[in-house]
């Protein structure tokens, strides 16, 4: 569920001093960074204060910027598969210790196409 605007005011004084503003913040950035809260960004979601309340919904430009982030999240994943994938075959490494795919099984490209069709659809 999406949390209120501002909501690291609120838990700074429920929190009366047993964490520093900079750690707050850091952990904030990082849970409402995961997928699945900018999932639960989506135009007109309630957002909810510290105790659960409703305090106001989700706008489009808010929306927005959650889906470009997934975006951006997601082809951070793909370059660095496509990366360790293309150093594997340059170098004949196996990746994690596996052996190379070989003709009998899909390549790794093959199978992030597979993934990326499936979500398109």
């Amino acid at each position: 569920m999406p949390l209120k605007i501002g909501i690291h005011a609120e838990m700074l004084v429920a929190l009366n001093g047993a964490i520093k503003f900079d750690q707050l913040q850091r952990a904030l950035a990082e849970y409402t960074s995961v997928p699945g809260y900018l999932r639960s960004i989506v135009l007109g979601a309630r957002r909810c204060d510290l105790y659960g309340g409703s305090a106001g919904v989700v706008t489009h430009e808010e929306a927005a910027y959650a889906k470009a982030a997934r975006k951006r999240q997601r082809t951070i994943v793909v370059t660095t598969m496509e990366t360790t994938a293309s150093l594997a075959v340059a170098t004949g490494r196996p990746l994690s210790g596996a052996p190379l795919a070989g003709p009998e099984r899909p390549s790794l490209i093959d199978l992030r196409a597979a993934g990326r069709l499936r979500r398109s659809e």
